[in-house]
């Protein structure tokens, strides 16, 4: 993965997996004001996409191992429409639904995230999505060590 900055070899790489288009961050979370204060929630359409998720991967026919290391996330975006959209207003959602479905601990293990725009698929929409745990670093080797 020199390529992409890292000395790291590949540890493990699941199965590409193709999941729903991820909701829009404006509709993922609702405010809910109370008194002085404002209340972040996640909205019925992110819990919905959340389960959605969680059932695909749970219905793999590979079963996936939370993933406890070092993350390569890799994600190709089909909208089911022509109409524009932030790339970046996606994958927060994906990112915490792939989550929440235990393929890893936690979204801060990925050191590397790339989001592309796909071709388009009229009403079915969908993400597709590789992620690579990275091993040790290359260039170390334990039993050399003096």
């Amino acid at each position: 993965f020199s390529f992409l900055g890292y000395n790291k070899i590949m540890d493990y790489m699941i199965e590409p997996i193709e999941l729903p288009f991820p909701p829009s961050l404006n509709s993922y979370y609702r405010y809910i004001k109370m008194g002085n204060s404002c209340r972040v929630l996640i909205s019925k359409e992110g819990r919905e996409y959340k389960k959605i998720v969680k059932e695909i991967i749970d219905g793999l026919p590979k079963k996936i191992e939370m993933l406890e290391g070092r993350l390569v996330v890799v994600v190709s975006l089909h909208a089911p429409t022509r109409r524009k959209y932030d790339l970046d207003n996606r994958c927060k959602s994906l990112l915490d639904a792939l989550e929440e479905a235990e393929v890893f601990l936690n979204d801060e293990q990925i050191d590397h995230l790339t989001i592309r725009r796909g071709e388009y698929f009229k009403n079915d929409g969908k993400a597709l999505i590789q992620i690579i745990q990275l091993g040790e670093d290359e260039n170390e080797n334990p039993e050399d060590e003096s």
